[in-house]
């Protein structure tokens, strides 16, 4: 019957997006209604039949990417979006194109490590249905806290996307910050967060947000009670710019002076460099401080962004850049 339909699908999506054919023409050749196509024509969109990509409409998308891989030796996937589009709706466009490219990237026997939080909830919402033999995905950070918890939220993300590739699961049980560095010291000895943390080590891909004390669109860490007035303020007193699966950065990239990165359970810039592929998904021109955080901290080797964010966020740097070289 699943082969029945994807062939049905193949059928539709071959005659409306190569032929030109209307929905109307082709439900009469196939004998069915205008609804019916319709839903094929979606099916096949999320089965990975068909996969649509937006040109730009000049060079200036090809411009920011030469510029992000000169700065950062990053590969930058700028997804042009319409101006004065709200930060939310940039988002669903940026995810819908790194779902499919990581759909696209997931291998056989892979690891995948995700990190929880507004982005990756929309992007896993976004992922095609395909079966890839023996894929793993791992939780990279934790996400209980004693005021609120996203565990159900961190659940819920590592579950759609491993029902999306008929994957296994790996739940990372540890709060998102612990309260003294000499409790997580003691947790890291323990035989069930050790499993996870050696998982964690062993991961082909990781995909993860970029969390920003300035974001249109609040993170989820500092918007969701995870912080005091207190802690935030002494983040800010510390020029902390945002964070990186829970572990915080500064503009420059700098972290390991943080008192704050002592207790978090999300992975290091080191450890993190580890893994081959690093998928950073973002859009949110307010976050640009954040971002520039994780260029310069060495952790992203994709970029998804949109234009209006990248060209923000490339405007910022050189304008700094001028700036330094003023006061020299």
């Amino acid at each position: 019957m699943a082969n029945q339909r994807e062939e049905k699908a193949r059928q539709a999506a071959t005659m409306y997006y190569l032929e030109d054919l209307t929905m109307e023409t082709i439900a009469r050749k196939l004998s069915m209604s205008r609804s019916s196509v319709s839903r094929l024509l979606a099916y096949a969109r999320q089965a990975g039949i068909v996969t649509i990509s937006i040109a730009a409409a000049d060079d200036s998308v090809n411009i920011q990417r030469d510029a992000f891989y000169r700065l950062w030796s990053v590969r930058a996937h700028i997804i042009p979006v319409p101006r004065h589009t709200p930060a939310l709706k940039r988002l669903r466009y940026v995810c819908k194109v790194a779902a499919q490219d990581l759909a696209d990237i997931i291998q056989p026997h892979d690891t995948v490590g995700l990190a929880w939080g507004n982005t990756t909830t929309e992007l896993v919402g976004n992922l095609p249905q395909r079966t890839i033999p023996h894929v793993t995905f791992v939780q990279l950070n934790g996400a209980a806290s004693t005021e609120v918890t996203a565990v159900p939220h961190a659940e819920y993300i590592i579950g759609v996307a491993a029902q999306s590739f008929n994957a296994h699961s790996i739940q990372f049980p540890a709060p998102a910050f612990f309260d003294n560095p000499e409790t997580k010291q003691a947790m890291w000895k323990e035989s069930s967060i050790r499993r996870v943390l050696e998982i964690r080590q062993q991961c082909d891909i990781a995909v993860f947000g970029i969390g920003s004390l300035e974001a249109e669109v609040p993170s989820r860490v500092y918007a969701g009670g995870y912080f005091t007035h207190q802690e935030l303020l002494r983040m800010e007193a510390q020029n902390v710019a945002g964070d990186v699966c829970t572990l915080v950065v500064r503009e420059d990239g700098s972290w390991s002076d943080i008192e704050f990165n002592q207790r978090t359970t999300g992975p290091t810039p080191e450890e993190l460099s580890q893994i081959p592929r690093r998928m950073a998904v973002v859009a949110d021109r307010s976050k640009s401080r954040a971002i520039i955080g994780a260029l310069n901290a060495g952790v992203i080797t994709d970029l998804y962004i949109d234009d209006i964010s990248a060209g923000a966020l490339l405007k910022r740097v050189e304008t700094t850049h001028a700036l330094r070289d003023h006061h020299r």
